[in-house]
């Protein structure tokens, strides 16, 4: 399983990505640098600003568990993201 996944999401479209992390959590990052991402962690899918959705706009750290992480994001415009889960490299 991939550590770093990058794409761009289609409007409106729910994109979902799995990361692994070690306990350090998972980083979610708006490369456009512009617009709202919206994400969940939970696995529901996303709505653009809704309640219990996380907005990112720049980048976002996550507090996660080891292993296996779901991610789900949205957005209104076409936007370029990277989702990285953090490991340690010792």
């Amino acid at each position: 399983m991939a550590n770093i996944k990058s794409g761009t999401l289609t409007p409106s479209t729910v994109a979902t990505v799995t990361v692994s992390a070690d306990g350090l959590g998972i980083q979610v990052v708006n490369r456009s640098q512009n617009g709202t991402i919206w994400v969940r962690l939970d696995g529901v899918d996303p709505v653009a600003a809704a309640d219990d959705v996380f907005a990112v706009i720049g980048v976002r750290h996550f507090a996660t568990r080891t292993g296996s992480v779901q991610v789900r994001l949205i957005s209104t415009a076409a936007l370029a993201y990277t989702v990285e889960g953090i490991v340690s490299v010792l």
